[in-house]
């Protein structure tokens, strides 16, 4: 369904200033997209960007020329500028074209809101669903034209984003909404934190085979996946299945993975789940293992030498 940033705050801002600065980030995201997507209206939304689910609209803007949108997103920033309250659920939505092939509406969100914002991101890209097109990463992946520029392009240009007020935590393309759907529904992916990447792979493992559950139920994923990641057999095994299945991969600082067509990241997942849990069974206890080990040890505590 869509392509979505997830921002990093930092410390010691206020929502306020986070806000102004997250229109202006909105705005370079629109800039950037420039010929493939054409502005016609900006809506100001409080709660929710549906009156259904419990939104209300604050306000609607035309937009007459691109040179508008600047300004519109500047006029609604100075108007919180002196907000002092913990929350802000406002929701910016630039509502327009694509023109990557035939006409297809489409919209940039920029949410404010937090359960908004951990559904979709703090900046969600996609497309009103029409005829055959139903999601802004079929249009994507049409050509390797699209694909380089939309994607590859994208990501150089915006992964590294880091200001007085956010860093780029995550950029997803995705099959549905990144953060319900498995993993082997993105198309591409730029994480700052490999560790969180592959959290995210154990979380969508999990749910496709509970046995794995019994392996991870009892251990800090965090700490699981960021000393798998330090290992550098394992990164040398990411590099070989990428290679393989025709995924782009870029693992220096952070991690990258980029499908060159629409089956390869589904294919590197499916490799990488299939071997991740053959590690995690033949270097993990199962938690009824440890289950049974706390039980007899706290026997001993109150005098049994025996459990039965």
């Amino acid at each position: 369904m869509t392509i979505s940033i997830m921002l990093g705050k930092k410390p010691y801002t206020s929502p306020a200033k986070r806000f102004v600065d997250k229109c202006e980030l909105t705005n370079a995201v629109y800039e950037w997209l420039g010929v493939y997507f054409e502005a016609r209206r900006i809506e100001e939304w409080q709660n929710a960007t549906d009156e259904s689910l419990g939104g209300k609209l604050l306000n609607q803007y035309p937009v007459e020329t691109p040179a508008n949108v600047a300004p519109i997103l500047r006029q609604v920033a100075r108007r919180y500028e002196g907000h002092v309250g913990l929350e802000l659920p406002i929701i910016i939505t630039i509502k327009g074209v694509w023109v990557v092939d035939e006409p297809i509406g489409g919209y940039i969100t920029m949410s404010n809101h937090e359960d908004w914002r951990d559904a979709y991101g703090d900046i969600e890209i996609g497309v009103l669903a029409s005829g055959e097109v139903t999601d802004v990463v079929e249009l994507i992946w049409k050509s390797e034209l699209t694909r380089e520029e939309l994607v590859t392009n994208f990501l150089r240009e915006f992964s590294r984003f880091e200001d007085d007020f956010f860093d780029m935590e995550s950029i997803v393309f995705a099959l549905g909404v990144p953060s319900t759907v498995s993993v082997s529904q993105w198309l591409a992916s730029h994480f700052k934190s490999p560790s969180y990447y592959f959290m995210r792979v154990l979380s969508s493992m999990e749910e496709e085979s509970p046995e794995i559950h019994a392996y991870i139920r009892l251990i800090n994923r965090l700490a699981l996946t960021s000393d798998l990641y330090k290992i550098q057999y394992f990164r040398d095994y990411i590099k070989q299945v990428a290679k393989k299945v025709d995924v782009a991969v870029d693992y220096r600082s952070s991690i990258q993975l980029v499908g060159r067509n629409r089956e390869s990241y589904k294919h590197m997942y499916q490799e990488l789940s299939n071997s991740l849990a053959q590690v995690l069974k033949n270097s993990l206890p199962q938690d009824k293992e440890i289950d049974g080990k706390l039980q007899k040890e706290s026997a001993k505590l109150a005098g049994f030498s025996t459990l039965g």
